[in-house]
């Protein structure tokens, strides 16, 4: 029955489960009895239980999203990423540091992150064309992992799921890549994890998307380029409604060496929210005729 309630509910917590058996139960009794009035009065318990579940979610603390849309049973306490420019080999670094917590009862092993490249998120066409034409490969991505909590950080295993043209899906295993010692997240650990990848210019766009699925202390995003580079950087937050509107902090910026670093920070961003930070486009695309 629980198999059941899970491939047509698409439900997996206790009480979803639960529920759902209830119902199913509740409406095979009722059809027995043909008495429609049950019937009815389970589906809408069962309703009211599914939304207030999914309400807790959402205002609480959501879940990272997990392979074939299953949930794992970990939220992010703070989340920065760190936008590189190397024009030489007109390539980006794209570095992402987050700090999990595991609020299960269960050591989790493994989380599931990806690549998204999106160069023309306003025409969808245009990047079905350019990304048949040239793929992102697994190869130019150049992933790697590193588990840097308390004493003893290290290189962590990687393993590739989903290979698409534009999206690559891939597991980071608490496991170190060497020896393969398993080291899983606890209940109620918290475990600061690094990974990053190399993309060229040519496929990913002059911006960064960082949406807000959950309750996060600490959102913030670095840019950084030679000092002999001219670019502008800026960036857009876009509402729950969908309502672009500018940013309200300031794009603050540094010099370290010979690079130009812009630093943008947002303390506790409301849920639902999209902070894009774009950049004036160094590496213009050439589209292949349609």
């Amino acid at each position: 029955m629980k198999n059941l309630v899970r491939l047509l509910f698409r439900v997996d917590s206790p009480l979803q489960i639960t529920s759902a058996c209830v119902t199913i139960a509740t409406a095979l009794i009722a059809g027995a009895l043909n008495n429609p009035y049950i019937f009815f009065a389970s589906i809408i318990i069962f309703l009211v239980v599914y939304s207030i579940v999914i309400t807790r979610r959402l205002l609480s603390v959501a879940p990272i999203a997990g392979l074939l849309g299953r949930e794992s049973d970990l939220v992010e306490e703070d989340n920065s990423a760190t936008v590189d420019m190397n024009p030489a080999d007109k390539s980006y670094t794209l570095t992402f540091v987050k700090t999990l917590r595991n609020i299960s009862q269960e050591p989790v092993s493994r989380v599931l992150f990806w690549v998204f490249a999106n160069r023309f998120p306003d025409d969808p066409e245009a990047g079905i064309r350019f990304y048949s034409a040239n793929p992102l490969t697994w190869s130019d991505v150049k992933l790697q992992a590193w588990d840097e909590t308390g004493a003893n950080p290290g290189a962590l295993d990687i393993e590739l799921v989903n290979d698409l043209n534009a999206r690559k899906d891939f597991y980071i295993h608490f496991r170190e890549k060497v020896t393969g010692v398993p080291r899983p997240i606890q209940p109620r650990e918290s475990r600061r994890v690094r990974y990053s990848y190399i993309v060229p210019m040519s496929h990913w766009g002059p911006y960064l998307d960082r949406p807000v699925l959950h309750r996060t202390g600490s959102l913030q995003v670095t840019v950084t380029a030679p000092d002999d580079l001219p670019i502008v950087v800026g960036g857009t937050e876009i509402t729950p409604l969908r309502e672009p509107r500018s940013l309200r902090e300031t794009m603050v910026q540094h010099r370290r060496g010979n690079r130009i670093e812009w630093v943008w920070q947002r303390a506790e961003p409301p849920v639902g929210s999209t902070f894009r930070i774009q950049w004036s486009d160094p590496a213009p695309p050439q589209l292949a005729p349609p």
